[in-house]
Parts: structure tokens; sequence; C-alpha cells
């Protein structure tokens, strides 16, 4: 399974708790042990994450093209820590209002380091958006103006990336090495 589905199965999950919680438990006092779960769960995430994408980083090393991506992950997660954190603080006594404010501030760091990340192709592969793609796993790409689409071995799953046009002769080299279509 694919460390990008993991992550956010764990998110659903978490998300889903949340939910049941609030609804079913809420009149109970164990909700402050349940969000102690919750907020270690997403610490051990956090974490493990964070793990693999610097793993995958160093093994790709430098970058020989710089690319970008198309994905506004990195404003989404800012507008996160600017609107909401200090909307749910306000008045934020209860220790319940406390673990949700660090259960959404924990959660809000894994898109936060995968969208820093610059993404770029090296002969390793292609780097985007924390996930190392190796040539293997790739089945095809093509171009179209300033993109470069990636079609990944699963049928579902494309990388859309923005390409400088005076490096795009110079990447189409390296994919026709290394891609057979």
């Amino acid at each position: 399974m694919n460390r990008k589905n993991i992550i956010t199965i764990i998110i659903a999950v978490l998300i889903m708790a949340f939910g049941l919680i609030i609804g079913s438990l809420s009149r109970y006092n164990i909700l402050e042990k349940i969000f102690s779960v919750l907020l270690v769960a997403a610490i051990l995430a956090l974490i493990y994450d964070t793990y693999f994408l610097f793993k995958d980083k160093r093994y790709f090393g430098k970058a020989k093209w710089i690319v970008k991506s198309s994905n506004n992950t990195l404003l989404l997660t800012i507008s996160l820590y600017c609107i909401l954190i200090p909307a749910l603080s306000i008045d934020s006594k209860s220790s319940l209002h406390t673990m949700l404010i660090s259960i959404i501030f924990v959660s809000g760091l894994i898109p936060f380091l995968h969208s820093i990340l610059k993404d770029g192709i090296n002969e390793k592969g292609i780097f985007h958006w924390g996930t190392l793609y190796t040539w293997d796993k790739i089945q095809s790409y093509s171009f179209t103006d300033n993109f470069l689409v990636i079609a990944l071995n699963s049928a579902t799953n494309k990388i859309k990336l923005i390409v400088k046009k005076e490096d795009k002769e110079n990447i189409k080299l390296l994919l026709k090495e290394h891609i057979k279509r």
C-alpha cells in the first residue's frame, strides 16, 4: 500500500473517530482519554510520515531539474493554522479544547512538511509531494505545453508537473532513457 494512502486512511480514521466520539460520548467523561489516544495516534502518524519523507528525500538527493506542482496544499495548511486554530482557541479553558487544537495542529504538520519540500527530477526518479517515484513505478509520460503528465503503474494515479520550457527537451531525453512506452 502506498504511503500516501496509509496517511489518508489514518487521517480519515481520526476524523471518523472524532465524529463518533462527539456524537455519542459527549455526555461522558471519557472524552479526554479518547482525545489523548487520538493525539498520540496523530503524533505517531506524524513521526512515521516524517521519517519516510526525509528518508526518500535523502535517497533522492539533489534534483537535476526543479519542477512545480499545481498542488495548493501549502496554502490550505497555512490557512488552517491562521484561521481555524485561533478560532478554536478562544475561551479554551477546557482540556478538550486544548487537545482538539493539538490534534489539528499535529495533523496539519503532515501536509505542511510534504508541501515545503521541492519537487524535482533526477536520474533516480521523480520526487513529488514528499514521495519518491522510481522509474519502475512510472508507466508513461506526456507533455502538454508547460506540463509534464506522469502516469503511474496504477491506472488512476497521475502526476501533473509544471516544467520550464528550457528544461523540457533535457527532461524528455531522461524520460525516454528510463521509461519504455
